[in-house]
Formats: C-alpha cells, structure tokens, sequence
C-alpha cells in the first residue's frame, strides 16, 4: 500500500491547478489594471488634440489646398 492513496493525490491535484488558475488571473488583472492607468493619460490627451474631419476639411480649403465640388466631394 502506498503512502500517499489516489483521493489525497486527486485533492492536492485539484488545489494546486486551482492555485494555479487564481495565480494567473491575478497577473492579468494586475497587467490590465497597470496598461488602464498607463494609457488613460495618453487618451485624454488624444481627445483634446485631435481635430474632427470637418475642422481639418475646413482648414484645407482655407489654405487652399483642396477645393469644394457642387457634390460635396473634394478635390486637389
């Protein structure tokens, strides 16, 4: 008879794929907690800064780079 019978193998078996398990999914908490606060600054500075296509649109035609059609499109 062995010292160690297949129930206790079977139950530390079980508990150390679960510490397992608990382990990993703290990493990654840990790693999308970290990359939020990493980026948020960086976004909210990309709100401020960027321009809707209308404003850039508008400031083409006003330095003359592209030129309005009757349709709506426009041109070079």
């Amino acid at each position: 008879m062995s010292a160690v019978n297949d129930a206790e193998l079977y139950v530390f078996l079980v508990f150390f794929v679960a510490l397992l398990v608990v382990g990993v999914l703290a990493l990654v908490a840990v790693g999308w907690i970290a990359r939020g606060w990493a980026d948020a600054p960086m976004w909210r500075r990309q709100e401020r800064e960027v321009a809707t296509r209308d404003e850039i649109i508008a400031a083409a035609e006003q330095a003359g780079y592209i030129h309005a059609d009757p349709r709506g499109r426009h041109t070079r």
